[in-house]
């Protein structure tokens, strides 16, 4: 079967049964893997009521027909317990690969194990394992890829596993692989929610994956690679990883500062120069030629460095200007397995509530004052723990503001309950777009290529972006961030990194896709398949009682202009760029329902029925 294994695994963790189901036709024309297969399969069968944290939840591991070929990536979904609707996360490493490697397309979850367990797929077999008898359990992420490896006696098992973070349903816990993070919308406490410690893969004898027309893929394989270290902007996270972020970014006010409320800070120790002054190697994902990631070597310090994300979580957002804590933060997060983002964002609303005097140093048992480093270190261990007060920040920056509230839901930053990334719609109009209308709430990565756009006002004309509009106005927004957001629906079914797509790459996606499975589509038709998966994740959270109120954005985004930086004065003006959204999507202002003849038009049907009944 072209691109595909062919076959899903359904696991029920209340029964231990196991059932191998065929991947059909019409799921993967229609809905590609990835992102949007899995989101298919779990609107059909998660009833309204579900809410994250529920035995009924489903949590569901996905590959696309390019995993395994020209990607690394897969997605894990389920109903969000932090988000207000839909949760997806991807990762990369080598763990999607040697799913289909072991012959498996996905994995779907239901149900809640009576104790904990992990799931083995080793030797052509599957099997739960319990895992306080093999001492996982209670085990960071880090140490329990290394007793699982152990468990197998094979070093080179794949394990994507839970810390203790997701063990106790922190809500913005992470899934962790090959130092790699399925990090957003809470998927961990979700496993952790099922008793599901780790996932641990090996392909017993390595199932090889289809390729219709073999000759044209090995052709465009070598030029593919090739051509990503030549593109500016690819090469760009090549020579210095997502840490370009801050040297392009700050100038123009796009970094967040103090809780998003400060426009200019000292970034000296940890822009792109002082990175790259210690990085030591560029370790990749299965099959890719970007080499984002960066090994530092910082004191006694050799390992995996942080994100441009995670730098500006516990750098700017908490005032801190010392790089080597948010080094021992980064390592803390990913091995408790928690959202550096969400967990920094948290943090810094607790530092202005501590501020404000909204909550005490009794309240918290620290000082909790901007820059205070040291006690944010401690912190970190808390909220994993949901001890003291760390519990009501386990649950996100919404659900703590409403239970201190005294005014603290006001800096609050967060949309649909999930907390905004580092990238501020201020000095991007198109990302505040973006933040409002994104399905899971704030997130960048699913229109990636905006800031390509804004800062290096790049068009996309492959997907009908002939000009790239100013990035501090709000005309010409709307239309950009739609195709963007279709196209990158397409991307996380592929399930294909955003990276080498963030420059002029962006055909090549469709290329490999009709050379794998022997299609003949152009780019219209697989931004149709876009469009469509949008809209059914659009259909999810309408069924889960979402409305246009949450396509909303923070009041300090949208009323409070920086006093200074490269975004000094600037607001996002969202009624004008949403309503222009709205009208461009065919979705109705009062309830949010994109139209019957929209759905129709999508191959949505019974959808539309649904939603118009």
């Amino acid at each position: 079967m072209n691109g595909y294994m062919g076959k899903i695994l359904r696991v029920n963790l209340t029964d231990q049964t196991f059932k191998d189901e065929v991947l059909s036709k019409d799921l993967r024309d229609n809905y590609i893997g990835g992102q949007g297969l899995a989101t298919r399969i779990l609107y059909n069968e998660l009833e309204s009521s579900v809410k994250g944290l529920d035995p009924e939840n489903k949590l569901i591991y996905m590959t696309g027909p390019l995993t395994g070929l020209i990607s690394s990536k897969f997605e894990v979904i389920a109903k969000s317990p932090l988000c207000l609707g839909i949760g997806d996360s991807n990762s990369g490493g080598f763990f999607g690969p040697e799913l289909k490697f072991a012959g498996y397309d996905g994995i779907i979850f239901e149900g809640v194990s009576e104790k904990p367990v992990f799931l083995g797929i080793v030797a052509g077999e599957a099997d739960l394992i319990d895992a306080k008898k093999a001492k996982v359990w209670g085990k960071s992420t880090k140490k329990t890829e290394k007793v699982i490896r152990k468990y197998y006696k094979d070093p080179k098992v794949r394990v994507s596993a839970i810390g203790q973070a997701g063990e106790n349903k922190v809500r913005f816990a992470s899934i962790m692989n090959d130092e790699r993070a399925a990090g957003r919308t809470g998927m961990g406490a979700v496993m952790g929610s099922k008793n599901l410690k780790a996932v641990a893969v090996k392909a017993s004898v390595k199932n090889s994956i289809e390729i219709a027309q073999p000759d044209k893929f090995k052709k465009l394989l070598p030029k593919f690679l090739k051509n990503i270290s030549r593109d500016m902007v690819v090469s760009a996270f090549s020579n210095m990883g997502t840490i370009s972020g801050m040297t392009m970014g700050y100038g123009v006010g796009d970094t967040p500062i103090k809780n998003w409320s400060q426009g200019t800070f000292d970034v000296s120790n940890y822009d792109a120069k002082a990175i790259n002054s210690i990085n030591i190697k560029t370790p990749t994902c299965y099959g890719c030629n970007v080499h984002c990631h960066r090994y530092i070597e910082v004191g006694d310090y050799v390992g995996k460095g942080p994100e441009y994300e995670t730098i500006a979580a516990f750098g700017t957002m908490l005032l801190n200007k010392k790089f080597e804590p948010i080094i021992e933060a980064n390592t803390k997060c990913n091995e408790l397995g928690m959202d550096t983002i969400s967990c920094g964002s948290v943090i810094s609303w607790a530092m202005e509530a501590f501020e404000k005097g909204i909550i005490t140093e009794d309240d918290l048992g620290m000082d909790l004052s901007w820059g205070n480093i040291d006690n944010v270190l401690k912190l970190i261990d808390i909220i994993a723990k949901r001890k003291d007060f760390g519990d009501i920040l386990a649950d996100g920056v919404m659900r703590a503001s409403k239970k201190i509230g005294n005014g603290s839901e006001e800096f609050a930053i967060h949309v649909k309950g999930l907390e905004m990334p580092m990238h501020d719609g201020r000095a991007m109009k198109a990302m505040g777009l973006q933040y409002a209308t994104e399905l899971v709430g704030a997130r960048h990565s699913t229109a990636n290529q905006i800031i390509t756009m804004s800062l290096a006002m790049m068009p996309f004309p492959a997907i009908g972006i002939n000009k790239a509009p100013k990035r501090t106005k709000p005309d010409g927004q709307a239309d950009a961030v739609i195709k963007l957001q279709d196209f990158n629906a397409v991307t996380s079914s592929l399930v294909t990194c955003s990276f080498p797509t963030a420059g002029k790459m962006i055909k090549d996606q469709l290329k490999f896709y009709n050379i794998v499975l022997d299609k003949k589509l152009k780019m219209d038709d697989l931004m149709l398949i876009g469009e469509r998966i949008t809209n059914l994740r659009r259909a999810f959270n309408l069924k889960f009682g979402l409305t246009p109120e949450q396509d909303t954005l923070p009041k300090r985004i949208t009323s409070e202009p920086l006093p200074d930086g490269g975004a000094k004065g600037k607001v996002v003006e969202l009624e004008p760029m949403l309503q222009e959204y709205y009208e461009l999507r065919d979705w109705d202002m009062d309830t949010g329902n994109p139209s019957k003849e929209k759905l129709e038009s999508l191959g949505l049907e019974k959808i539309a029925e649904e939603l118009w009944a």
